[in-house]
């Protein structure tokens, strides 16, 4: 079956109908007290940086209950029960207000017991350890490959095309704990474990990379101004990010673009 073309005509305000009577009965729906905030994310982000950091918002605000939607997909605010959503990008998203999170840079990690707990001096030093590689979802022109990498600090006799592949960051990251190779990976998945010993940078930090995309909160700006319940979940968020363990590098920005 499909539409007659005045049908088609018709539809994009029929669609237009819909999503603002689904708005409105949303708005309903949280104008008393919100028992329950849905965020979209990743489950690469989800699991290495969101999750561990959720008890701490628990313990605060008991009374509201957090649902994880582990997805990369693209939300619709206007049809999804999602209220807001953590992703990894360039900051621009049409129609949605965009709150920078964590401002990222790739770097080189491994466990401590790979290197003997001292960091490399040299990058021809990589020529005797497994690469850890990320297969990224993100565009072609800003993923921080290891190819990128060597083009990046001119390193072109460097081989990095063998080695173990991943296709999410926080799998590559456990490899790495694991002793498996050196990674290279955005600060974001493995702040707590360089926090916590679990990994060293491999290289100084005169070998990161700056990269073309960082993670950012999402969400359209009604939705905040109508919820005091999401406000808090939100001012909860920046605050830790604002205050994640960050080595050499310190707090990370937060700022709003639109």
């Amino acid at each position: 079956m499909s539409l007659t073309k005045r049908g088609s005509a018709a539809w994009p305000h029929f669609r237009d109908g819909f999503d603002g009577l689904h708005t409105g009965a949303r708005i309903l729906r949280n104008s008393g007290q919100r028992k329950t905030i849905t965020v979209s994310v990743s489950p690469a982000f989800g699991s290495c940086w969101l999750l561990p950091r959720i008890r701490t918002f628990r313990a605060a605000h008991p009374d509201i209950s957090i649902r994880i939607d582990a997805s990369e997909e693209i939300v619709d605010f206007a049809r999804d029960e999602v209220d807001l959503a953590i992703r990894q990008g360039r900051g621009s998203y049409k129609g949605l207000r965009s709150e920078l999170l964590l401002r990222d840079v790739a770097l080189l990690v491994c466990a401590p017991n790979l290197v003997g707990g001292v960091p490399l001096r040299l990058p021809h030093e990589l020529a005797a350890k497994t690469l850890i590689h990320v297969d990224w979802q993100l565009s072609s022109d800003a993923a921080p490959t290891w190819e990128r990498w060597v083009d990046y600090h001119h390193l072109s006799n460097l081989v990095v095309t063998d080695g173990l592949r991943f296709s999410q960051e926080d799998l590559a990251a456990r490899a790495a704990i694991a002793g498996m190779g050196v990674a290279l990976i955005t600060m974001a998945f493995v702040t707590d474990d360089l926090a916590g010993g679990r990994l060293i940078r491999a290289l100084p930090e005169c070998y990161d990379m700056p990269t073309a995309f960082h993670h950012f909160l999402v969400y359209p700006p009604e939705r905040i101004e109508n919820d005091g319940t999401l406000r808090t979940f939100r001012n909860w968020l920046l605050a830790q990010a604002g205050s994640a363990s960050t080595p050499s590098r310190g707090p990370l920005p937060v700022g709003v673009f639109s």
